[in-house]
């Protein structure tokens, strides 16, 4: 079943892909792939585990500019994160496997209504650092080979957290110290 692409039935009657019924409901204000509310993203997660700094987190985020729902997640990154950004991309592809991800299968245009999001989790003050944007670029390069768009970069801290991408920040949820 090769190439399969699931229809469902228009508002005209005739048929449309699942991902065009989700670019349909995407607000005209957002790309498909962005965060209707990166907040609610990190309540999400912090449901499904603690804010703790000192790790990098990869969520895949189904219809983010509408819905938003979090369907999976892992810990990409701990401590210090990756050597440099070859080990990034790395990780990054094998944190994609972990959540669903399959190589070079294209299935169908499920995916593309989903994005994948890395929340950095750290101490400090709720801006951004150049080691995020080499996280940022490694995972613009690791979701190639995969059915996956990518999403913003949060950075949670003590003091607020900051969507990178989406130029814009709160002042909750906040993150942990380490332990």
């Amino acid at each position: 079943m090769d190439n399969v692409v699931r229809l469902v039935p228009a508002r005209d009657g005739g048929d449309m892909t699942a991902l065009d019924d989700y670019r349909a409901a995407v607000p005209p204000h957002l790309d498909r792939w962005a965060l209707v509310d990166p907040a609610r993203l990190l309540r999400d997660l912090r449901q499904r585990m603690p804010l703790t700094a000192g790790q990098s987190v990869l969520c895949q985020v189904e219809r983010p500019a509408t819905d938003q729902l979090l369907v999976a997640h892992t810990v990409v990154w701990r401590g210090r994160g990756p050597a440099d950004e070859m080990e990034a991309r790395d990780d990054a592809e094998e944190a994609m496997r972990g959540i669903g991800h399959r190589d070079w299968v294209w299935d169908d245009d499920v995916r593309l209504s989903s994005s994948v999001v890395v929340v950095v989790i750290r101490d400090g003050r709720a801006v951004t650092r150049s080691s995020d944007f080499h996280l940022a670029h490694a995972l613009r390069y690791a979701n190639n080979p995969f059915q996956a768009l990518l999403g913003d970069l949060i950075v949670v801290t003590p003091h607020g957290w900051i969507a990178v991408c989406d130029d814009l920040a709160g002042l909750e949820p906040t993150s942990t110290p380490e332990p």
